[in-house]
């Protein structure tokens, strides 16, 4: 340990779930543990209601989940979404943690509780019976750390804001250019803005199935135990958007063969869309069996189908073409799909369409991936940086 760092329990440098006031029946700003994405920083979302009960937090905040397997799944978030003074809520399952003043800085705590340094010994405290596992809040109140001065504490967090918050600035590039793709769809093909606002007459009624054909060729792991698989997963897309890199020996069940000419979507529970252009920066990308895969029967025309399939109108043809009696375990048949109906115009529409929608998807991809680059580079240098291993104290930021 450095010479200037202490020694100290948590509870000498945070206050843990702070007392907070709302009053009942009021409306309030909460955030729900849902609308949490793991190992992510800034909250998405929030919604306005009522205010019946729930843990109470304020900006600057760190809400971290306290139970299983939320904590595991890097549920920690830094609150940033209020106005002065504003108090919010959240779920009862959340641990605050905020900032001492003229003794800890509120951005170090975020990152300090986001560090193995409090993760590991939070996750290995927790009882309870079985998928109902909860922290100890009074483990981690006494969790001895090693504290450096509130100025080296500043400096730490610049180097690890300054990735996060470019990670924030792709993440908001992404979310525009998908809102405006789709409004681009939406006012092409669904109202006709360009031709007027009437469907032209050369137009013709098709379905799905007669411009896109589904594709099923398998690929086995255990015939090919020993390659590196670009894996496409439901809980990849649910986590980052991104695939797992994986020796196929650790993947148990045979899987989708995708291509640069892919689109996806899942089949299982459509009422929660995950629709996915994979990018195939690999030699072997494979995608599990839920998703159901499309390409395009004409070149180049890739796009247009990504946007039939991200519309709202197919969308909702997907959710009324389903088996199985509970959300959990309703799926889309991919054969009836193919059935929904297109109005299909003639090829150098679909062109213009494309070459105005694919540099869009192709900065979306090209972000996602300098996250993921981000993300990793700053998952490296945290426990570093909170454990002083790296000395930032001389650093001119």
């Amino acid at each position: 340990m450095k010479s200037d760092w202490t020694i100290q329990q948590l509870s000498d440098i945070v206050d843990l779930n702070p007392r907070e006031s709302l009053l009942k029946g009021s409306m309030a700003k909460k955030i729900s543990m849902d609308m949490l994405q793991p190992y992510c920083r800034d909250v998405p979302t929030y919604e306005l209601t009522t205010f019946t009960g729930g843990t109470k937090f304020r900006n600057g905040d760190t809400i971290m989940a306290r139970i299983t397997p939320c904590l595991e799944n890097g549920k920690t978030a830094q609150v940033n979404i209020l106005d002065k003074d504003e108090v919010a809520f959240g779920s009862t399952e959340y641990i605050v943690f905020r900032a001492k003043d003229g003794i800890a800085d509120p951005d170090y705590i975020y990152y300090l509780v986001r560090s193995p340094i409090v993760r590991e010994p939070a996750i290995k405290s927790m009882v309870g019976s079985s998928g109902r596992q909860r922290v100890q809040t009074d483990v981690v109140q006494k969790l001895e750390v090693e504290v450096p001065p509130l100025n080296e504490q500043r400096e730490i967090t610049v180097i690890l804001k300054a990735i996060d918050d470019k990670i924030e600035v792709n993440t908001k590039i992404n979310k525009n250019l998908e809102q405006q793709a789709r409004l681009i769809f939406q006012s092409w093909f669904i109202d006709y803005e360009p031709f007027g606002g009437v469907m032209p007459s050369d137009w013709q009624n098709t379905t799905l199935g007669n411009i896109a054909s589904l594709k099923t060729e398998s690929w086995s792991p255990s015939k090919n135990p020993n390659n590196v698989v670009e894996h496409y997963s439901i809980p990849a897309f649910d986590e980052k958007h991104y695939p797992v890199f994986e020796i196929a020996s650790r993947i148990k069940s045979n899987k989708y063969i995708l291509t640069p000419e892919s689109v996806m979507i899942s089949k299982l529970n459509p009422n929660t869309k995950r629709i996915w252009r994979p990018m195939c920066l690999s030699a072997h990308p494979v995608c599990s069996t839920e998703f159901i895969i499309y390409e395009s029967k004409k070149e180049g025309q890739r796009d247009f189908i990504y946007s039939i399939l991200d519309s709202v109108p197919f969308s909702n043809h997907l959710c009324s073409h389903t088996t199985g009696s509970t959300n959990s375990r309703q799926r889309a048949m991919p054969k009836t799909t193919l059935d929904f109906p297109v109005l299909l115009p003639p090829d150098e529409v679909v062109s213009d369409f494309c070459y105005t929608v694919t540099p869009m998807y192709d900065l979306i991809a090209s972000n996602t991936i300098e996250s993921q680059s981000l993300a990793k580079t700053r998952d490296f240098l945290l426990p570093r940086l909170m454990s002083g291993e790296l000395d930032v104290s001389d650093l001119d930021l």
